[in-house]
């Protein structure tokens, strides 16, 4: 997915409660919108990307590594084609589930799309959709073939090309799937909460003294839940606060980066964006402020 400069204010967008928020290339639009208050605690908010026409060559981009299950529903064309082309036929809509990521994967995008999505929240997948998260790590899958037989009207290819009509269906299908699982896991819960508080600074044997268990509980059940181990997680939330601040205006002073989110150093800091966004902080920066197609 293409990035967006963090320390710029979406404008107000016409149609009802979504906003836009800019992007540096003038051919794709994103915009969002809060959910339903009953979903407000199990996922983020919902987003639609919009491109205008079909690109001259092939846009290669990044899916960061990240912690959170999305739901994504292809309107039209292919916003994810890496991945929705290991489900379904070109120009086929479906709606696919992306799991938690361990590592950067190369997305790829050529011709006119708008597409819809939402994000649930760490630790809440796994309960939403009752299996393992591990089995979805790094992994793409049909909607449909995770939900009971009485919901997969509601997790189908989408009826409609109207993304209010599709935003929903969705959240009639999350709020079916949260009345039938049970508690999240309030070790995993408390856990997310911890990593997520601190940035990524706490070790695993921190986590496990504040939530009151062993470390190999909190492996075991941190990696049913989530999909990803504590460490990981702890490592994405580091990289995302860099991001973050880089984005806000550290621009050509990464000692401030690298002391504000405890890396050891600035070589430190480069392997740890390597690997987890597969770019260096310097390439990020650049990508940010170009305005490109």
């Amino acid at each position: 997915m293409l990035p967006f400069a963090p320390n710029q204010a979406p404008s107000t967008f016409t149609r009802g409660s979504w906003t836009e928020s800019p992007l540096p290339t003038r051919r794709v639009r994103l915009f969002s919108r809060a959910p339903a208050p009953e979903l407000a605690g199990m996922v983020g908010r919902f987003w639609i990307v919009q491109t205008d026409g079909l690109l001259a060559t092939p846009a290669v981009r990044r899916y960061a590594s990240k912690v959170e299950v999305d739901l994504i529903l292809t309107l039209e064309g292919h916003f994810c084609e890496s991945a929705e082309a290991s489900l379904f036929r070109p120009g086929e809509r479906l709606a696919y589930v992306v799991g938690p990521m361990s590592q950067p994967a190369p997305v790829v995008s050529s011709g006119r799309c708008t597409a819809l999505g939402v994000r649930i929240r760490p630790g809440r997948g796994s309960a939403l959709l009752r299996t393992s998260l591990g089995d979805l790590r790094d992994g793409v899958a049909r909607l449909d073939e995770l939900v009971p037989p009485g919901l997969r009207g509601l997790a189908g290819a989408p009826a409609s090309d109207e993304p209010e009509a599709e935003v929903a269906r969705l959240e009639r299908l999350l709020l079916a799937l949260a009345a039938r699982c049970g508690t999240p896991d309030p070790l995993v819960g408390r856990a997310v909460e911890l990593i997520d508080g601190r940035r990524g600074s706490l070790t695993v044997d921190e986590i496990a003294r504040h939530t009151g268990s062993t470390v190999r509980q909190l492996q075991r059940r941190f990696q049913e839940c989530v999909g990803l181990s504590p460490k990981l997680h702890g490592r994405i939330a580091r990289v995302s606060h860099a991001m973050a601040l880089l984005g806000l205006g550290s621009r050509n002073d990464f000692a401030d980066v690298v002391e504000a989110c405890g890396f050891y150093d600035q070589a430190h800091l480069t392997r740890e964006f390597r690997a987890l966004v597969g770019t260096t902080p310097g390439a990020f920066l650049r990508e940010l402020s170009r305005s490109c197609d």
